[in-house]
């Protein structure tokens, strides 16, 4: 696949993943279900960013265990807090 086609479908994707974020905003679900599903689709478009744009498909292994746990110290601080938020929601 061309540089030009890999673009196209980067963005076309990105598209497709603003349509779903509009999408689950409509669907009236609760607000921390609200939260989690934004959350996830916004990681999603944040991962396809790094991996085009960022070049990160050429990166090593070690790249991605760096990546890694940068992922999950931040998976544990979010869970963390939970008990601290989870009145309030």
């Amino acid at each position: 696949m061309n540089e030009r086609a890999l673009i196209t479908c980067v963005y076309v994707g990105l598209l497709c993943l603003t349509v779903v974020t509009v999408g689950l905003a409509q669907l009236g679900v609760g607000r921390a279900a609200a939260v989690l599903l934004a959350l996830v689709v916004a990681s999603l478009k944040a991962g396809l960013i790094g991996w085009h744009f960022m070049e990160l498909k050429k990166e090593s292994g070690f790249v991605y265990t760096i990546l890694g746990i940068g992922v999950l110290a931040v998976a544990i601080l979010a869970i963390g807090i939970l008990p601290d938020v989870g009145g309030k929601w």
